[in-house]
């Protein structure tokens, strides 16, 4: 799973330009759903979801504060674990045992944090947006001014 991932900017899904060679590889190999959806608009309640087959609204009813998957909904990975297979967390130094049926589970949260492009790409591949991504700054810049002390309307 790739956390915030837009499937109109994968290759894969259409995209017309070679963004994503890894995914496209790998899913050439793969099974590539084509009409997968997420369960709820916030990252917490659709994973939950996900992991454990339950609608998102059950999730809204936690206490403040509280993200996890209650403990009376097992997740796959404890069902799996129950049937045989060897669950993996993943971390610098982690590899199943060989020969056992395997479940693995990869949440990356990369598409949420800054990103800087390396040098040469920006005209490769936004073109077109540099103008867009400009007047969103200045947006941006207008809003936090108006939201600043002591600015009246």
């Amino acid at each position: 799973m790739i956390d915030t991932l837009r499937a109109d900017h994968i290759s894969l899904y259409g995209y017309d330009r070679g963004t994503t060679p890894f995914i496209d590889r790998f899913a050439s190999e793969a099974v590539a759903f084509e009409r997968a959806r997420s369960q709820a608009a916030c990252t917490c309640r659709s994973v939950n979801s996900f992991l454990t087959s339950r609608y998102p609204f059950v999730f809204t009813r936690q206490g403040k504060g509280q993200m996890g998957i209650p403990y009376q909904y097992p997740a796959i990975a404890e069902i799996l674990k129950r049937n045989g297979y060897q669950t993996i967390a993943v971390h610098s130094n982690s590899s199943p045992a060989p020969g056992s049926p395997s479940s693995l589970y990869l949440h990356y949260m990369d598409p949420h944090g800054n990103y800087a492009t390396a040098p040469g790409y920006v005209q490769r591949f936004a073109r077109q947006w540099l103008r867009f991504d400009e007047a969103l700054a200045a947006s941006k810049a207008e809003e936090e001014e108006l939201r600043a002390p002591g600015h009246h309307q």
